[in-house]
Formats: structure tokens, sequence, C-alpha cells
């Protein structure tokens, strides 16, 4: 039983890591920072979406960490990282 009980932890730990790491890059967005206004542009796309993307990729965290929708948030991060790769794929 304590197997399972460690699994689960670590389970919840790494979720969290990876929730703490898109809070992050969403408050980079939201607050429009240099960086990422520079990181947009050099992937191509235009400055105005940088504040759209952080209110997606919010919406989509909250959504993930709530455990009713917590499906719905997980496909939709899915569909946000798989555009991401397929930016940097494109580059």
């Amino acid at each position: 039983m304590k197997t399972i009980a460690r699994q689960r932890s670590i389970g919840l730990m790494l979720s969290w890591l990876a929730v703490l790491f898109l809070l992050f890059d969403s408050a980079g967005k939201l607050l429009e920072v240099q960086p990422v206004i520079v990181g947009t542009l050099l992937l191509g796309y235009p400055r105005d979406i940088v504040f759209s993307l952080g209110v997606i990729l919010l919406v989509s965290v909250v959504a993930y960490v709530v455990p009713r929708t917590s499906v719905l948030g997980a496909l939709v991060l899915t569909g946000y990282l798989g555009g991401a790769v397929a930016t940097h794929v494109r580059v």
C-alpha cells in the first residue's frame, strides 16, 4: 500500500510542477514582459497575440486544476502545447 501512496504523491508533485511552470508562463504573457514579446516576434507572431495567449493559457490551467473540469483543461492544454511544439518545429 505504501507504494501506491508514494506513486500518487510523486504524480501530484509532478502535476503541480507543470502547473506552476504554466502559471509562470501565463503571467509573463499577461504582463507582456519584454523577453516574452521579443520571443513571440522572433517566432513570427504579431505582438498583439501575446496577451490573448496568456489568457487562453491561464484559463486552461485553471480548468485543469479544478477537478470537475480537469479533463477539459487537459485537452485544451494538449492542443495549446501541441501548437507550441508545431511552432518550434516550423521555425
